[in-house]
C-alpha cells in the first residue's frame, strides 16, 4: 500500500472514528441520566422545553391569562370584540393561539392543524407545574406556555400560546441530502488539499529520493538528481531524509574516487616498482655476462665490473627494504613505540654522526632549554636520516660551498624541525610532489639520481603518526627547506641543557 493511500484510509477511519466515538459518548450520557437513549425528535423537545421564553410570549400569555382570571366565560363562541383584538395582536407578532375545552378546540389560529392539535396537545393540569413545553403539529414543532382552567360550568379548558420553533426533523427532511452531499464534497475537497500538500511536502520528494536511488543502482549522473536536496517546503523528517541520503552519495562519491585512485596508485606503484627493479638488474646482467663473455680481460677492469655490480646490487637491496617498508606502513603493519624524548639532545646525538662529512658545512642550531615530545626514537631516526640524505643528495656540487643547517624552533604548542639546504632545489610543481611515493622530480626516472622515490613518503608517513607535520619549500637552484612540526609534550619542566651548538 502506497503512502497516499495510507494517509487517505487514516483520514476516512479518523473522521469515522470520531463521529462513533462521538455519537456513543453521548448515548451513554443520556441512558446513565435517563435509563434510555432518546431520538432526535425528544432530545429535540428536552432542549427547547429549558428555553426561555421571549417577552411577546409573556405578555401575550399574560393578557389571555388576565381574561381567564376576570371571566373565563369570555372565551367561548362567539368570542367578544375585546378577546378578538387581543388574539389578533398576538398573531401579529407570529404567535398562535389555541383556546380549548375539553376535547375540542373553540379557536386556533391560522396555520394549525385542528387533527394534530387532538393527537398532540397537552394534558390538563389544573395545577399548571409544567405550563411550558414543546408540542408537534402537523411535523412543526412549537414552543407552548398554557393555563388550564375550569368554565363556570365545571368543565376543563385551556389557553395555549404558541411560537414556531426551527424544526429540526423538517429541516433534515427538507435539506438533509443536499446537506449530506456538501459536506462529502467539502470533505472531499478538503482531503484532496490535505492530500495535495502530503504529496508535495512527503510523497514526491520522497519519489525524488527513490529516483535518485534508482540511479546510483544504475550507475547514472546522481548529481543531477541530488543537486535539489534538499527540497523547498518539505517536512523536517523528509528533509533531514533528504540531507542524510545526500550526505551518504557524497561519501559514496568520495570513497569511489579514493578507491580508484588507490587503483591507480596500485598500478603506478607495480609499473613503477617493475622499472625500478629492473634497471639495475639489467645492469648487473650486462655487467655479469660481459665478464663472462670475456670483455672484462684484465683485472682492473674485473674489479671495476664488480665494484659495480655491488653497488647495483646495493641499490637494489635498498630499494627491497624500502618497499618492504612502505608495504607495511601502507598496511598499518607497524606499531609505534611512543617515549616522551628531549628532543634537544637527541638532535645533537643525532647530527654527530654528520660531523664527518668535511665536504658540507654543517650548522646545528639547538635551544639551551630541553624541549620535550613524544616520539618513536626508532622511527623518528629514519624520518630525520631521510630527509638529511635528501639533502644531501641534492646539494650543488658546483657551489664552492655545500651548507646544511639544522634549527630547532620552540613555541607554545609545538616545535618546528628546519632542515635548509643550499642545493639545487626545485621547482613548485616539484615541491607539490615531494612526497608522492616514487617521484624523483625527473619524468624519464633514469637512475642518475640515487633513490627509490619512497623516502619522503615514508617520512611524511612517520610524521603524521606522531601527530605532527612535514612541508617543503624550495627556490630552485637556490635552496630547498624542510620543516617538521610535531606536537610539544606539556607539563614537564625546562632545564638547563649542557649542549652547545
Amino acid at each position: 500500500m502506497t503512502i497516499k493511500k495510507r494517509f487517505i484510509y487514516s483520514y476516512i477511519s479518523a473522521i469515522a472514528i470520531t463521529i462513533a466515538s462521538f455519537f456513543l459518548i453521548v448515548s451513554l450520557t443520556f441512558y446513565v441520566a435517563l435509563g434510555k437513549v432518546p431520538n432526535i425528535t425528544t432530545i429535540y423537545k428536552m432542549i427547547t422545553t429549558q428555553r426561555s421564553l421571549t417577552a411577546d410570549e409573556k405578555n401575550s400569555y399574560l393578557g389571555l391569562y388576565n381574561i381567564v382570571q376576570e371571566n373565563p366565560e369570555q372565551l367561548k363562541l362567539p368570542l367578544n370584540d375585546r378577546v378578538t383584538k387581543l388574539i389578533k395582536t398576538i398573531e401579529e407578532k407570529n404567535l398562535y393561539v389555541v383556546i380549548r375545552k375539553e376535547q375540542n378546540f373553540s379557536y386556533y389560529s391560522n396555520g394549525l392543524v385542528e387533527k394534530s392539535l387532538q393527537v398532540h396537545a397537552p394534558n390538563y393540569e389544573l395545577n399548571n407545574f409544567e405550563p411550558i413545553g414543546t408540542l408537534d403539529n402537523a411535523g412543526k414543532m412549537y414552543h407552548y406556555i398554557k393555563s388550564d382552567f375550569l368554565y363556570d360550568d365545571g368543565k376543563l379548558g385551556s389557553i395555549i400560546v404558541l411560537k414556531r420553533e426551527s424544526n429540526l426533523l423538517e429541516f433534515f427532511t427538507k435539506w438533509g441530502i443536499w446537506l449530506i452531499l456538501i459536506i462529502i464534497l467539502l470533505a472531499i475537497l478538503l482531503a484532496s488539499l490535505i492530500v495535495q500538500r502530503l504529496k508535495k511536502t512527503i510523497i514526491q520528494p520522497i519519489e525524488h529520493l527513490e529516483e535518485a536511488t534508482y540511479s546510483v543502482k544504475e550507475h547514472e549522473d546522481v548529481l543531477t538528481e541530488i543537486e535539489r536536496f534538499p527540497e523547498e517546503h518539505i517536512v523536517k523528517e523528509v528533509e533531514r531524509l533528504q540531507i542524510s541520503f545526500k550526505n551518504m552519495w557524497t561519501e559514496l562519491a568520495q570513497a569511489e574516487k579514493l578507491s580508484k585512485q588507490y587503483e591507480d596508485n596500485r598500478k603506478e606503484l607495480i609499473a613503477n616498482i617493475s622499472h625500478d627493479l629492473k634497471t639495475p638488474i639489467t645492469s648487473i646482467m650486462g655487467y655479469v655476462e660481459g665478464m663472462m663473455d670475456g670483455v672484462a680481460n684484465t683485472d682492473e677492469k674485473k674489479q671495476r665490473y664488480l665494484q659495480t655490480i655491488y653497488k647495483k646490487s646495493q641499490s637494489l637491496n635498498e630499494l627491497i627494504e624500502e618497499l618492504f617498508l612502505y608495504s607495511k606502513f601502507d598496511m598499518d603493519a607497524v606499531t609505534f613505540h611512543y617515549d616522551t624524548i628531549d628532543l634537544t639532545i637527541f638532535l645533537a646525538d643525532f647530527m654527530d654522526d654528520y660531523s664527518v662529512e668535511e665536504s658540507i658545512e654543517w650548522s646545528v642550531q639547538l635551544p639551551q632549554t630541553a624541549v620535550y615530545v613524544k616520539a618513536d626514537t626508532t622511527q623518528f631516526h629514519r624520518a630525520l636520516t631521510n630527509i638529511v640524505q635528501n639533502s644531501i643528495k641534492f646539494l650543488d656540487k658546483s657551489k664552492e660551498i655545500n651548507q646544511i643547517s639544522l634549527s630547532l624552533i620552540e613555541r607554545d604548542d609545538d616545535v618546528i624541525i628546519d632542515l635548509l639546504d643550499n642545493g639545487i632545489g626545485m621547482s613548485k610543481e616539484q615541491a607539490d610532489k615531494a612526497f608522492y611515493r616514487f617521484y624523483r622530480g625527473d619524468k624519464s626516472r633514469t637512475p642518475s639520481t640515487k633513490g627509490s622515490g619512497l623516502g619522503l613518503n615514508i617520512t611524511e608517513y612517520i610524521v603524521l603518526q606522531h601527530g605532527g607535520h612535514l612541508s617543503v619549500t624550495s627556490e630552485e637552484g637556490q635552496w630547498t627547506n624542510m620543516r617538521m612540526t610535531l606536537p610539544k609534550v606539556k607539563g614537564e619542566d625546562n632545564h638547563e641543557s649542557d649542549i652547545d651548538s
